[in-house]
């Protein structure tokens, strides 16, 4: 008579070989999560690259209106500082600031 030996406590040992098997497919998370820090609702200035939210040090493109932080957009603290400084000048942001090859 032959009996299936368990595979890590479970009889039959075939859930955990199927979870195994779909983890190293690689198509599959361990734990997803939230997407952003929002939590499912929209944070009031989200960040036009990683979409969390822009609390404190952030800066807003001039063309698109977009916030972003200083880090995501690659601004030095000399630079958002002459922007604090002078609210007029004109910034674009990584995504607004590429040559237009549209004719």
């Amino acid at each position: 008579k032959h009996t299936a030996t368990p595979f890590l406590g479970y009889p039959g040992g075939r859930q955990p070989l199927f979870i195994i098997v779909n983890l190293l497919a690689g198509d599959i998370n361990l734990n997803p999560g939230p997407k952003g820090q929002h939590r499912g609702r929209k944070p009031k200035y989200q960040c036009g690259l990683c979409s969390f939210a822009v609390k404190d040090s952030g800066i807003q493109c001039s063309k698109c209106t977009s916030w972003f932080h200083l880090n995501c957009s690659n601004v030095s603290n000399k630079t958002f500082g002459f922007h604090s400084k002078n609210p007029n000048a004109i910034w674009l942001c990584p995504l607004c600031d590429v040559i237009n090859f549209a004719i």
